[in-house]
């Protein structure tokens, strides 16, 4: 894993976050300049970098960093760069935390907002201490911190400008526990002193070994808390083990091991904790660290009961490996851990621009399961293929070759055009026996221009070159009102999985958060995963095992009945070490039976006779309650922001249809098919008045082809 020092990191004090913490190295002086306030992008991510610092402590309000970080990465634009500046500063101010002190400038003097926190540090190491300043001045500040009582010698200078606020990563070296420390700080008119109680800790060592279920070393996640309460990084020998991560929705920080680590801790009670996917129950335990000396200790992880799940293998059809962010460069080495501590079987890595022309990751595709596939997991570099506004995103997988362009639609880059429509890269993606999935498909409330949902879905399913739909990607449950209505329209459509996670970025979703189970038989390599979903053989879930079937039928199979109604049993299971409250069997999008405990419970079965009136399209459902490691729903605090309807539930499972079709009529809604006409007409109006084409021929090209689709709307099967 090669470091990348980026400058405006540097600028905003991500060098503080990415050296000082992570390299546990004693600090130079550093002169922090406030980046240019007319680029917003630079407060967001000096936002972020304070935020991913502030949760290292698990005693910090995660409710408040996660959620003002959302709101900060979704801010609008501002009339001036002084409301610019005062906006941030009012959600920088929001942060709680032990290791944060707000101090206020009035133009006169300093005045902490906050009880001042208690300094510690183990050995050598520094002590840690988060400096907010907020200037209410108007005019910039320049601040001289200096320490008093401590080794540092060196002042470091700070300039907040005028209604703005910047947080930095103060690391003070300690003298001896109970010491006292002082924080000058000194402006142009004024001084004042901060004194800080300290302490100080012997470290010791933890050598700790992870074993799976027969005792041998196996790969995991894993969460290591020490006895001052902040997250420790991991020491080992592969590169991947270094990879530190923040989930989005907990906010815990975690790292990968294989098999084993060893980390230097403060004496005192750390926890470690060790989770691997879906079917391992994950394990807890206290350790006793003491100064000087090391501790061993062996965590062994237990298999969940499955033989229902002989044949299925878990995977994610969508992880970029590098994007956008420049924290660190993840290589295949990094990849192939991670897929093993998530314990994904198949784990498909993109290739595809950000925000621009730069593709990353390009020079990774091979067409084919990268080397450092096994028997039993397999990495493969497929593609995703993003329009910036008008239609949505696709995930090509099964590639031989990349389907140009990679990318339509962005401003100033090479291809600005948005041109092709999606539809022509799904059909060059079937020529070559690829498969086709709309990614992040999103659609609650209907069409809205812009963003990443699937614009051009209602489309592409109409005119066949569609195979699945990533329902369960961050957020699951508004995706399922689109893929409702395009089932209860008779089109068949294997329901997927994808975490989107971004993993040289610290902070962000969790790969195999969400995850596709796939049925492949008694034998699995990637080409039987991809017919396999390809066929509808899928579950999704966030975490709890499914098992579906109707009639003696797995998930995408069909029924063909000569009469209607008809009565069919179902069964299905749903079993985790996660709290499961309700398992339900979904008709057309209607509710026909179910199975519930409010409490909460590991294990819910349902079996019973539905009858279905009409022809219809049958899958199962799981609900449960929100919990930290349910990775990628939104926290209670976040979902309340999205607007989201479910209250303190998540849909943690989901199946694909089984598909019954009674007395030869298709499946079909008359209301639904409306639907997605006046869709496709607010889509077409779109490309008239928004769509960037070279060429006026181009934009009628477009428009044929989707009024083609509203066609088959219209017509009554």
């Amino acid at each position: 894993m090669r470091k990348i020092t980026a400058p405006i990191a540097l600028r905003l004090g991500l060098a503080c976050l990415l050296v000082f913490a992570w390299l546990g190295t004693p600090p130079r002086p550093v002169v922090l300049n406030p980046p240019d306030s007319a680029q917003e992008t630079d407060l967001v991510d000096h936002f972020r970098a304070t935020a991913v610092g502030l949760l290292r402590h698990t005693g910090t309000n995660r409710e408040k960093i996660i959620l003002p970080y959302w709101t900060v990465r979704n801010s609008l634009a501002f009339s001036s760069d002084k409301d610019r500046e005062s906006w941030f500063a009012d959600r920088l101010w929001t942060l709680e935390s032990p290791e944060l002190l707000k101090i206020h400038w009035n133009g006169r003097d300093f005045e902490a907002q906050n009880d001042l926190p208690r300094l510690c540090s183990q050995g050598n190491e520094r002590a840690r201490l988060w400096l907010l300043l907020r200037n209410r001045h108007t005019q910039d500040l320049q601040v001289q911190a200096a320490w008093v009582g401590g080794s540092d010698k060196q002042a470091q200078h700070f300039l907040i400008p005028e209604a703005g606020a910047r947080a930095f990563l103060l690391q003070p070296k300690i003298v001896a526990s109970g010491s006292k420390l002082e924080l000058h700080l000194s402006s142009s008119s004024s001084q004042k002193g901060f004194s800080f109680a300290t302490s100080s800790k012997k470290p010791g060592r933890l050598a700790a070994r992870i074993l799976d279920e027969s005792g041998q070393p196996t790969a995991a996640r894993v969460y290591l808390t020490n006895s001052e309460g902040l997250f420790e990084p991991l020491e080992g020998a592969t590169k991947g083990q270094k990879i530190e991560r923040v989930g989005w929705v907990a906010g815990e920080y975690f790292s990968y091991a294989d098999g084993a680590f060893r980390a230097t801790l403060p004496e005192g009670t750390s926890m470690i904790e060790v989770v691997k996917g879906a079917e391992h129950i994950p394990v807890r335990q206290k350790v006793q660290i003491q100064g000087g000396k090391e501790i061993q200790v062996s965590m062994q992880l237990k298999r969940l009961e499955s033989p229902k799940l002989r044949g299925w293998h878990a995977g994610d059809e969508h992880v970029h490996a590098n994007y956008r962010s420049k924290e660190f460069y993840i290589q295949p080495e990094d990849v192939a851990l991670i897929a093993q501590g998530e314990d994904l079987q198949v784990i498909n890595l993109m290739v595809s621009n950000s925000d621009g022309g730069f593709v990353h990751d390009e020079n990774r595709f091979e067409g084919a399961p990268h080397p450092l596939s096994t028997p039993r997991h397999i990495l493969y570099w497929n593609q995703e293929m993003r329009n910036r506004a008008l239609y949505g995103h696709l995930i090509l997988l099964n590639l031989k070759q990349l389907v140009h362009p990679i990318y339509t639609g962005f401003p100033g880059a090479k291809h600005e055009e948005d041109y092709p429509p999606n539809f022509i890269h799904a059909q060059n993606t079937h020529r070559q026996g690829g498969l086709v999935s709309y990614a992040h498909t999103g659609g609650n409330g209907g069409y809205r221009y812009g963003g990443a949902d699937a614009h051009e879905a209602p489309v592409d399913v109409a005119l066949g070159t569609v195979d699945a739909f990533e329902v369960f990607c961050s957020h699951s449950e508004s995706s399922l009102d689109l893929y409702y209505r395009l089932l209860n329209c008779g089109f068949p459509l294997a329901i997927t999985a994808g975490s989107d996670a971004f993993l040289n970025q610290t902070f962000g979703t969790t790969p195999g958060g969400e995850r596709v189970y796939v049925y492949t038989g008694e034998e699995f390599n990637y080409a039987r995963w991809i017919e396999g979903l390809r066929a509808g053989h899928t579950f999704v879930t966030e975490g709890p095992l499914l098992a579906f079937e109707l009639d003696g039928h797995m998930p995408g199979e069909r029924l063909h009945l000569k009469s209607a109604p008809a009565r069919l049993r179902v069964k299905a299971r749903s079993w985790s070490w996660l709290p499961l409250q309700r398992l339900e069997i979904i008709a057309n999008g209607k509710v026909v039976a179910q199975v519930e405990q409010t409490k909460g419970v590991n294990d819910l079965n349902l079996s019973q006779e539905v009858t279905l009136p009409q022809s219809a399209w049958v899958a199962a459902r799981v609900w449960g309650p929100r919990h930290r490691l349910v990775m990628n729903e939104p926290s209670p605090a976040l979902a309340g922001s999205l607007k989201s309807t479910l209250g303190t539930e998540v849909a943690l499972a989901h199946s694909s249809p089984i598909y019954v079709e009674l007395a030869g009529k298709k499946i079909w809604s008359r209301a639904d098919a409306r639907y997605f006409e006046n869709w496709i007409e607010r889509l077409i109006d779109d490309v008239r008045t928004r769509g960037t084409f070279h060429e006026e021929s181009r934009r009628q090209e477009v428009i044929e082809l989707f009024r083609k689709a509203q066609r088959v709307y219209q017509a009554t099967p």
